[in-house]
């Protein structure tokens, strides 16, 4: 009976790892993808520099965004010195469906071309996107 239950613990281990290494290979896919797409008129009208930059998707009703992600995005554009837009993706949801993104808090980190290099579904601490920058750093 304890055997019986090792193994059936074990394999949903198992089970769970295997999606957890398909969703990320279906992201990176996803996020190639996009980077191989021309950024949408709207975010060539928002985005004036020619430096990387941080799409946040947010909602006015989103405390978690304005409790949680809002100051991590705060410390990371400070550390980083990478502008933040704050995208509203109720009204901006052609913009939201493009990215993929489904709740939010979300965020898009773009190269200096406006191609995405990492979309974050939900929290994103500041170490995460110092990451992710560093690794999209030709």
């Amino acid at each position: 009976m304890l055997y019986e239950r090792i193994v059936i613990l074990v394999a949903a281990g198992i089970i769970a790892w295997i999606a957890y290494a398909v969703w990320r290979a279906y992201a990176a896919r996803r996020v190639a993808r996009l980077a191989e797409a021309a950024a949408p008129a709207s975010v060539r009208e928002l985005i004036v520099d020619a430096a990387p930059a941080v799409l946040y998707f947010t909602t006015s009703t989103c405390a978690q965004c304005r409790f949680q992600q809002k100051p991590a995005l705060d410390r990371f554009a400070e550390q980083a010195r990478v502008a933040v837009y704050a995208v509203d993706a109720v009204a901006q949801e052609e913009l939201a469906r493009f990215y993929g993104i489904m709740t939010v808090p979300s965020t898009v980190l773009l190269n200096a071309r406006l191609q995405p290099v990492a979309i974050n579904h939900g929290l994103a601490s500041a170490d995460r996107l110092t990451q992710q920058l560093r690794a999209a750093a030709p």
